[in-house]
Parts: C-alpha cells; structure tokens; sequence
C-alpha cells in the first residue's frame, strides 16, 4: 500500500484534547513522521486557536510550530489548514516564515443579505437553548466569524474545562447539540441556502457555505493524500473528508493516544517500505 507524503491531521480529539496544549509525547511523534512525509493540520479553528494549543514547542516560525529540543532547522508541521482548509498557509524554507496562500470569505461567497439572515437564525437559537435548558454554564464567546465559517458555541468559547464537561454530559444526556443541529438543517433546506451545518468538536456547531467542509483543504495538493481525523461518521465534521480521502489513506482514531500509536506501527513504518 503506497501512502502519500502529506499527511494531513485533524486538531481536538486528534493531536490534542479539546482545547488542550499539544503533549511533548505527540509532538515527538509528529517529528519522527516528519522525517518520512511532510505534516499538516486541518481544523475547524482559526490560526489563533492552532498557535494556542501547540505554542509550549515554539521559538521561530511565527513564534510557533517548532520544537527547540531537537535543534530543527525546519518546523514539524509545514502545511497549516484553517477554518477547513479555506485559509492555507504554509512553511518557507527560505524566510523561516509561514506564508498565507489562500483564503476565502464566507460573507462574500454567500451575499450580505443571506450571510445576515444566517446570522439573525443562530441569535436566535442561542435564545432558545438558553430557554429550554435553564442550567447551562454559560462563558462568552458564543459566536466566532472566522471569514470563511462560523462558529455556534452555545456555552461559549470561554469555557473552561469543568464548563465543558459539564456541557457534554448535558449533550449525551440530552441530545442538544442533535436537536438543534436537526432545527438548523431543517431552516436551511426550507429556505433553499447553500449552507452546512455540521457538529463541530464537543461543544459547537460549524456553519459554512456548501462545498466549506474539511474536504476543501484537498483542493490545494496535487497529490493524493493522507488523513487521520477522529469524528469520521455522521455529521462529524472529519467525515467529508474522511470519505473523499482513498480508503488506504485515510484512518479514524479515538484520541491523541490512538494518534501516536497510529504514528509508529501504521504510518512511519508504511512510508519507510514506500522508499
């Protein structure tokens, strides 16, 4: 089996807990794959969040993405896909820098007047699932623009972990985050909007134009390539580009854990055979 040399990685749940610094133990992992496959991230979250979570590794680079105590001269990670791919920047090997190469703007792709209405449906929502559920923890931060998708946190982004976890429980119990996925993909369909909503990590929802999934990042490889993700099935937002990835290059793990161990017995020794 041939494995491409990009290997792209999902962020929460994949190389990190939701929200959480990236361990020393993953990005270890991530440097030895480095030496056989270039590495990238793809995720729902702005450039912002991605410096947030693996920041403790950096010196250069934008202040990010390097790991200092292996004395690198290049990054691990040189492919970074934000917001699902529709914001791309990536490594220069002659500035040391990470160089914007596309972007897109959800607001324009969709008009004012559409990109507006969207806006006054999720307001709206936010009122009801206050409503319904009385004794949610609520922070701040619960819509985030991004340019290309917005992002519904109904606890909002500020939450901090025992908030989150509170929110989840709540979620499984519940089925919140279904119900109103379902209310919101049911006002789209009827209004005839070229959006989707799709669950986003634990505790938001992504919003975006249609076609805005995670299976955008693709578009800017020639290649084929490889993806590991961990919400793969259903309206996961992994799972669009999970199922457009070939099947010998694309795997489904549980956690940074499940990562790692994917990273030494599956991924390095396949690209070793490959040379």
């Amino acid at each position: 089996m041939k494995v491409s040399e990009i290997i792209l990685f999902d962020m929460d749940g994949t190389l990190t807990e939701p929200r959480e610094e990236a361990g020393e133990d993953i990005m270890e992992a991530l440097y030895d794959l480095s030496k056989e496959a270039e590495v990238g991230i793809v995720t729902g979250s702005d450039i912002d969040y991605i410096q947030e979570q693996i920041k403790t590794f950096s010196y250069e680079f934008g202040d990010w993405g390097m790991v200092p105590d292996y004395q690198r001269d290049k990054p691990v990670i040189t492919h970074i896909l934000p917001c699902n791919g529709t914001k791309y920047y990536r490594y220069n090997s002659m500035t040391l820098e990470l160089e914007l190469k596309h972007s897109n703007s959800m607001e324009i792709k969709l008009g004012k007047k559409t990109f507006k209405t969207v806006l006054e449906k999720l307001f709206q929502l936010q009122l009801d699932v206050v409503n319904e559920f009385p004794d949610i923890p609520l922070t701040g931060k619960f819509f985030n623009y991004r340019d290309s998708m917005i992002n519904w946190c109904p606890i909002g982004r500020n939450a901090e972990e025992l908030q989150r976890n509170e929110f989840v429980t709540l979620d499984k119990k519940t089925g919140l985050r279904k119900k109103f996925l379902n209310n919101l993909q049911t006002w789209v369909k009827n209004g005839r909007l070229d959006v989707t909503v799709a669950l986003g990590g634990q505790t938001s929802f992504d919003i975006y134009p249609d076609g805005w999934s995670k299976k955008y990042a693709l578009q800017h490889f020639n290649d084929e390539v490889c993806f590991v993700g961990d919400k793969c099935d259903g309206d996961g937002n992994d799972a669009a580009i999970y199922n457009a990835v070939n099947e010998d290059k694309r795997f489904k793990v549980r956690c940074p854990e499940d990562t790692i161990e994917l990273i030494y017995d599956t991924l390095v020794p396949m690209l070793k055979n490959d040379c």
